[in-house]
């Protein structure tokens, strides 16, 4: 009954977000990308979407920090954060983590402050539920950084930081924790961090009056040796978590216990078409806003992989998969009315526009913007 109540309730928000929201007088819908620094990349892109063409334009470019590769927007809409490869004067070993202020008319940027990353190698930053904290992940160390975030934006100091332990059987890739990501659940009561170190997904109670996270009633959850958990998300029934394992180029799906953060697997299969035999690697993984359809991003062939969800019964059909428009498709997002998709391809440094139709399929449209080195693409709408 819950469920399906949730889908009830999903159906008429959705319905009604087209005409109360999207269709505003004078909204902006703002894409903010970040990028690695090769091949002329200047730093943190923004972009503005123009909904009625389909069309990118660039409005600002952020400049002065390495590679600020992943970005992650505040739940009111007020903030952005960046985490960058490029450490602060005092503490050039580890990487850093920086906050920005968002105009509230334009969508542009302006710099709040900066914080150590407290590891080596930032390549993820989550928000907490209510934007007091956020979740740094540390990939070429294993370190979970937590750091609090004051009503003003700021970057406080860290609250706790979090050395993973472990390796797994591919001697390159795997002897040591590589630490790719860490979510939170919707209620903020805990905390997943995916490892392609150490094949496991750990589970973390979280303390949100202090900020720090300790072991679960089950502390991890195990995939089979030399899949690489990469990417996770969890479905907004709160019940499904899907995770994105790059190695081994499959999609896993769990079932969650909302009352101890256990999850127990019940699904797995590639996401790649039959017959591939070409080198290729999970990136991305993104539910639509019904939590009806999932899309997997494939680096190497160059695709976008659509599933079916059941969310009443958790049951997953493979569907197709639509090529990416560009070369390794590193990120890519769903903005909330579910009509388009943005995918950000590294190797080919273009930003390409999907548009979605009712059965869930990507249709590459005509509008691509050129920027060097994409692999990061966050949504934001400015109500005016």
């Amino acid at each position: 009954m819950k469920i399906k109540l949730y889908l009830f309730i999903s159906m008429i928000i959705l319905m009604v977000i087209p005409l109360s929201v999207f269709a505003q007088s004078g909204a902006k819908e703002i894409i903010y990308i970040g990028t690695f620094s090769e091949l002329g990349s200047k730093g943190i892109y923004v972009l503005e979407f123009d909904r009625s063409s389909g069309d990118l334009s660039l409005i600002q470019t952020i400049a002065g920090k390495e590679s600020p590769n992943f970005l992650a927007v505040h739940p009111h809409g007020k903030f952005l954060f960046s985490v960058n490869s490029q450490g602060l004067d005092q503490m050039k070993q580890w990487g850093s983590v920086t906050s920005y202020a968002i105009d509230q008319k334009t969508g542009k940027l302006s710099m709040i402050n900066e914080q150590p990353s407290y590891g080596k190698g930032p390549c993820h930053v989550s928000v907490y539920p209510t934007g007091k904290w956020i979740f740094v992940s540390n990939y070429s160390d294993g370190i979970v950084t937590i750091l609090p975030i004051t009503q003003d934006g700021k970057i406080g100091v860290s609250s706790q930081r979090l050395q993973l332990v472990g390796s797994s059987i591919d001697p390159e890739r795997q002897q040591g924790p590589h630490t790719h990501s860490a979510i939170p659940t919707l209620d903020g009561r805990f905390l997943y961090a995916s490892d392609l170190g150490i094949d496991k997904v750990m589970i973390y109670n979280f303390n949100n009056a202090n900020g720090t996270i300790a072991a679960a009633k089950q502390p991890w959850v195990e995939v089979p040796e030399g899949s690489g958990p990469r990417h996770f998300v969890i479905h907004k029934n709160s019940e499904l978590a899907f995770l994105a394992e790059e190695m081994s180029s499959t999609l896993h799906a769990f079932r969650v216990n909302p009352t101890d953060g256990s999850l127990t697997s019940y699904f797995r299969m590639s996401t790649l078409p039959k017959g591939y035999s070409g080198e290729s690697y999970v990136a991305d993984i993104h539910l639509n806003p019904m939590g009806t359809k999932l899309y997997v991003s494939n680096r190497g062939h160059n695709s976008i992989a659509i599933f079916d969800v059941n969310a009443v019964n958790g049951n997953i059909k493979f569907i197709k998969t639509v090529p990416s428009g560009g070369d390794y498709p590193r990120n890519f997002m769903i903005e909330p009315s579910g009509k388009f998709a943005f995918v950000a391809n590294q190797n080919s440094d273009n930003i390409v526009v999907f548009s979605i139709d009712e059965q869930g399929i990507l249709n590459q449209t005509n509008s691509s913007i050129d920027l060097p080195s994409p692999v990061c693409v966050k949504y934001l709408m400015i109500r005016q």
